[in-house]
């Protein structure tokens, strides 16, 4: 098993790739951002239709940038943030995970 330390620098990269390898039109798009912070990432993507609520509110309200927490004091929370990073994207919200509160 990997050192806290080493497993977040691990999931940072791996998140980072994910992001930079998925562009969508949000981040392409020349006009003004409109974002919002998603503290409660896990809770998301754990509820059923939550990461689709989240999509539709988006939607709705004109996000077009999500900043979702992806990890608590060091360590990688659990969820399926590749399916919600897919669905956003897919929507034309750009995704960036919080690695911290600090």
């Amino acid at each position: 098993m990997m050192p806290s330390a080493t497993r977040l620098l691990t999931a940072t990269f791996l998140i980072a790739l994910v992001l930079d390898s998925c562009g969508s039109a949000a981040a392409q798009a020349s006009g003004p951002v409109h974002g919002l912070w998603v503290w409660k990432g896990p809770s998301i993507v754990a509820t059923t239709g939550g990461i689709e609520q989240l999509r539709d509110f988006c939607s709705s309200e004109g996000v077009n940038e999500i900043y979702i927490s992806v990890s608590s004091h060091g360590k990688l929370l659990e969820g399926d943030f590749p399916k919600l990073i897919d669905v956003l994207h897919r929507s034309g919200v750009r995704v960036e995970a919080l690695l911290s509160s600090i």
